[in-house]
């Protein structure tokens, strides 16, 4: 592959960060220097460790290095074309960013949070610097983000450590003070204390089918088409124009492509469950690319489906067309797990797979070719005695589709 001519850079990685011709260049602030050179320094003291490519023809592990056009894993040369997933290992964000705003669409921007007035917000970002942010496209300020939240937020609420949620429109915001239009009028509120503010929830946290994504490891989500530059990735955003990320703050990339389905939650008449008493828990999905869960995963993962027996779900292979396909996905048992499981995979009503899982596994990687056929199963049931807890998470479960060669 061409990718094996392409020479690293001779750079180590704290002149990455530098302005001289042929390394990553961005305008960066004192206080965005420190901040990557924290990344730099905590990337470097992880050593070695399973990072993860998925292709459409192979899922490699090893450590991840960049070139100008591609990466090396395992000693494979992967063209950047030909990259779906990249995760870096390090399971949980590495930098605990102190605020953030989480966008209608999905996306979280670290930064800290400057002020509120009639014409937007002020915030300035880790990696793009202070910028007025138009509040229509903001779902949620985070004032503190070592406080995760317990529940779901309300729209129009802003939460404290202490105290009942104050409900009411937010007017403005200043260094020490906010204030907010609650029914008892306009209320001043010392910012200390203040966890965050709900505009609204989230729309869409999937992103559009052109859109690729990118997780650093302060906690920050951008969505935009990504390019490979040297020692970095530069992100082509919507409102924010190319936004250069080096690789030593990225946690993970996701590459939009017709060729890879990634499953979450299917539609509520896809899912079957029942018990020997009562039915279990639906499935659930977890979403450890913001932070928000409590329990990090083991191995690293991005997403899991969590299923409890006896659990069945259907998945409509959209887009196959007379594809070859592949099932990949790693299975570990729920926390605290007592009972073993027999898990399935089904097409068309024949069995492509089928394991039992003890509950003392670690984790199984799944990775299988599915036979013919637009329907996928997935079943999840009790092996033996009916112990509980009991239940698998499918980390990072997705179909990737290849055409045969000379088709």
């Amino acid at each position: 592959m061409q990718i094996e001519k392409c020479k690293l850079k001779s750079a180590n990685r704290a002149k990455a960060f530098s302005d001289g011709p042929g390394h990553f260049q961005i305008s960066v602030s004192s206080g965005l220097r420190a901040w990557l050179a924290i990344a730099v320094g905590l990337v470097s003291a992880r050593g070695a460790g399973a990072d993860t490519v998925q292709t459409s023809g192979a899922m490699l592990e090893g450590t991840i290095e960049v070139r100008d056009c591609g990466m090396l894993i395992a000693g494979a040369a992967v063209p950047f074309s030909e990259v779906l997933t990249a995760v870096r290992d390090g399971g949980e964000n590495t930098i605990s960013a102190a605020q953030a705003i989480r966008m209608i669409n999905g996306e979280i921007w670290c930064g800290s949070i400057l002020g509120l007035e009639t014409n937007g917000l002020a915030f300035r970002g880790n990696l793009f610097g202070e910028r007025m942010i138009e509040t229509e496209g903001i779902a949620t300020l985070d004032f503190s983000r070592r406080i995760a939240p317990t529940a779901a937020g309300k729209r129009g609420m802003l939460y404290r450590g202490k105290g009942e949620p104050i409900p009411g429109s937010l007017l403005w915001i200043r260094e020490s003070t906010l204030a907010i239009d609650c029914p008892l009028g306009v209320l001043p509120v010392p910012r200390q204390g203040v966890i965050r503010y709900q505009f609204k929830a989230p729309l869409s946290a999937v992103p559009r089918k052109e859109e690729d994504e990118v997780g650093l490891i302060d906690g920050s989500v951008f969505r935009g088409r990504l390019s490979l530059v040297s020692n970095g990735l530069d992100v082509a955003h919507a409102s924010l124009g190319k936004v250069s990320v080096p690789w030593a703050a990225v946690r993970y990339l996701l590459r939009s492509s017709p060729e890879l389905m990634r499953l979450g939650l299917p539609a509520a008449g896809d899912v079957e469950t029942r018990g020997p008493d009562a039915p279990p828990a639906a499935p659930r999905f977890l979403d450890y690319r913001s932070g928000l869960e409590p329990r990090q995963p083991t191995p690293v993962c991005l997403t899991a489906v969590r299923m409890l027996p006896i659990t069945v779900t259907r998945y409509r292979l959209q887009g196959r067309e007379g594809r070859k396909a592949w099932f990949r996905a790693v299975v570990v048992p729920v926390p605290e797990c007592r009972g073993d499981v027999r898990i399935s995979l089904q097409v068309a009503g024949a069995t492509a797979y089928a394991r039992t899982l003890p509950c003392t596994n670690d984790a199984l990687t799944v990775s299988i070719e599915l036979p013919p056929g637009e329907d996928l199963t997935i079943k999840t049931d009790f092996d033996g005695k009916l112990l509980y807890p009991c239940g698998v998470d499918w980390q990072d479960p997705c179909v990737v589709f290849r055409r045969e060669e000379g088709r």
